[in-house]
């Protein structure tokens, strides 16, 4: 199917930038569809998780933007348009997610 090779493709490209980024984590990924693409951004949020898994491409969150303009010289294209990157030496400020309660999960009373 031309969804999936589009997927893989830009699963592909994010991999090659994480591999040659020494000591960089990619955390966000801008990807921008043409108004004419076969694909949308919900098949690729849907088909990411499968696409990436296993790779660092897995743990990046997507930032996709559709084109409404079929006019647009590239719109017939998925572009990855930028990454956005953290020093992996750097500390980080993540924290627990907060459990449905409030608390950070755990067990007990």
């Amino acid at each position: 199917m031309h969804e999936e090779r589009l997927i893989r493709d830009l699963v592909a490209k994010v991999n090659d930038l994480a591999e040659r980024s020494d000591g960089v984590t990619i955390v966000r990924a801008r990807i921008w569809i043409g108004a004419l693409s076969h694909l949308t951004g919900a098949v690729l949020r849907d088909r990411w998780p499968d696409a990436a898994a296993g790779t660092p491409a897995a743990f990046v969150e997507l930032d996709v933007r559709t084109s409404s303009d079929p006019s647009d010289p590239r719109a017939q294209d998925v572009v990855l348009t930028s990454v956005d990157l953290r020093d992996a030496r750097a500390p980080t400020d993540a924290r627990p997610v907060p459990g449905p309660s409030g608390g950070t999960g755990g067990g007990g009373r």
